[in-house]
């Protein structure tokens, strides 16, 4: 595209009455402050959470550089979206930055069952007529045999099931 036909289209897209409409800048010397300006934020914008029961208040943050620095979710169901990372490092503000990362496609139970195949130790939560089952307890387990206190707490992982999974589900 030419530079007239640029500036063609460039000048179709305003009328000379919105040309009109705009302010007039203030002078240099009136402007006697400056403001460091973040964002925009869109409402589409996804939060990370951290799995693990130890670190839930840990703020989360993907490498700036990242094709997932900024992560859009349109689909407003409440399915969990797992952002795999290959590399987390722990900042000086708390903060956990995640490094060559992946997202995994929006599929419902996608998280649970993740959570029920690789964790070592599983305590299955179910409702109160004992139906189906809401939720697990992932981790390491138990200190010892008969004991009641986990490994390491603070990596257990309290998964709520967003799909049904019912007593056959998880029966050999």
């Amino acid at each position: 595209m030419s530079t007239e036909q640029k500036q063609f289209y460039e000048e179709q897209q305003y009328d000379k009455y919105s040309l009109l409409k705009y302010p007039e800048p203030p002078r240099e010397e009136n402007c006697n402050s400056s403001v460091k300006l973040q964002g925009p934020y869109s409402p589409l914008e996804m939060e990370l959470i951290q799995l693990t029961l130890g670190e839930k208040s840990r703020k989360i943050i993907v490498e700036k550089n990242s094709v997932n620095a900024v992560l859009l979710d349109n689909n407003l169901n409440q399915s969990r979206r797992l952002l795999v990372a290959q590399n987390v490092n722990k900042t000086i503000q708390d903060c956990l930055t995640l490094k060559n990362t992946t997202l995994l496609s929006n599929i419902p139970g996608l998280a649970a069952l993740l959570a029920l195949i690789f964790a070592p130790c599983v305590e299955l939560r179910c409702n109160s007529r004992k139906t189906y089952y809401t939720g697990a307890l992932c981790g390491l387990g138990p200190i010892g045999v008969g004991s009641n206190q986990a490994t390491f707490p603070n990596h257990d992982m309290e998964i709520t099931f967003d799909v049904d999974i019912t007593m056959d589900d998880v029966t050999e």
